[in-house]
This record gives structure tokens, sequence and C-alpha cells, in this order.
């Protein structure tokens, strides 16, 4: 069985990486930005990303890293 295309879906914004409901009748958020992102300018809405971006890979570096500083105490 198919999903339907109108079927709301919880979506992660790609600038704030807030969960938000998508599609909403009558809401500005659209597949990548929650509704307070899609208001603001596209300029600004790129350097969230880039940088939510940046510290995504950041937090899974340190995760990584504990991982093995874990690892290594227990041997």
């Amino acid at each position: 069985m198919q999903k339907q295309d109108t079927e709301i879906r919880t979506r992660v914004c790609r600038s704030c990486n807030e969960s938000y409901d998508y599609p909403v009748p009558r809401s500005p958020a659209t597949r990548f930005y929650c509704e307070s992102c899609a208001e603001l300018p596209a300029e600004v809405r790129a350097v969230l990303e880039k940088y939510n971006k940046r510290l995504k890979a950041l937090a899974a570096q340190i995760d990584k890293l504990e991982q093995r500083c874990r690892a290594l105490e227990g041997k």
C-alpha cells in the first residue's frame, strides 16, 4: 500500500534542526525548512544550514572519540 502525498510527516529543519510537521495547510514550512526558518532570507538560511551541518559533523566526531576512549579504558 502506497502512502498518499498529503500524509503529514515529521521532518527536521535543515537550518535549526527542529522537528516540524509537513505539509500543514497555510503553513510557510517547506520540505526542508520549518515555519520559522522558511520566513528567513535565503542567505541567512544558507548560513544557518552550513553551521548546522558542521555542528552535526563535530558532534559525530566527538561521539566516535568518546567511544574509542571508553574502549581503551575497558582494555
